[in-house]
């Protein structure tokens, strides 16, 4: 099926836009991640060997070559018809982001997944993808992070939640924040928020980090 025609161009292009080459990448890989785990709660080895390779690659810049093995190996395993999620519109999105180049099509194969798996319609799906980039995107009237409130647990915390990809330690985040003297609701209303899904290239804990992110590619 071609889900190009489910997302626009323009769309796509503004989206990519805004958020920089690194950002848009790691909104694929976890929006990629938000498909398998809400609500099968699980990844298939092939696919999280790819998206590990993939989110080196988008933070370092390097072992390109690694996500090409990745993807074939993935694809390999997806195009054996004996497997049950051959035609998974999820498996469909994350095969075209592993492929690197097709940033328009996975963009488009993840809001059909979106749609699919949770039974909504494009432009919900859309939404839903939206507010998952919003956490990637730094509201203009939020003020920069101060050094002084870079303190060395905050750091670590912001490091540990990032190389395991689990984020539910956001709370404690703002907290530490907060005692280190921050005080802008920007930054403490988003670590507190708990609709909020928080993946990688969230802007709170980038800031944090400040560039310094995990290049062990077994993170």
């Amino acid at each position: 099926m071609d889900t190009t025609s489910w997302v626009p161009e323009e769309w796509v292009k503004e989206f990519a836009r805004k958020m920089g080459e690194r950002r848009f990448r790691l909104l694929l890989a976890g929006a990629c991640r938000y498909l398998f785990y809400h609500p099968r709660g699980f990844m298939r080895k092939e696919a999280e060997d790819g998206l590990r390779a993939f989110e080196h690659f988008v933070d370092t810049g390097k072992n390109k070559s690694t996500v090409r093995n990745a993807h074939r190996r993935f694809r390999g395993a997806w195009i054996d018809t004996r497997r049950p999620w051959r035609n998974a519109p999820d498996y469909t999105a994350l095969e075209k982001t592993l492929s690197i180049e097709n940033e328009m099509e996975a963009i488009a194969d993840i809001v059909h997944a979106i749609a699919k798996r949770h039974g909504i319609s494009r432009n919900q799906a859309e939404r839903e993808l939206a507010a998952l980039a919003s956490d990637l995107n730094q509201p203009e009237e939020c003020t920069d992070l101060e050094a002084t409130w870079r303190t060395p647990e905050i750091v670590d915390l912001a490091k540990a939640m990032y190389s395991s990809r689990d984020f539910r330690q956001m709370f404690q985040l703002a907290d530490l924040l907060q005692e280190s003297g921050c005080v802008d609701d920007s930054i403490l209303n988003h670590c507190r928020d708990p609709q909020r899904v928080h993946i990688r290239g969230c802007w709170v804990v980038d800031a944090i980090l400040d560039g310094s992110w995990s290049v062990d590619p077994k993170c």
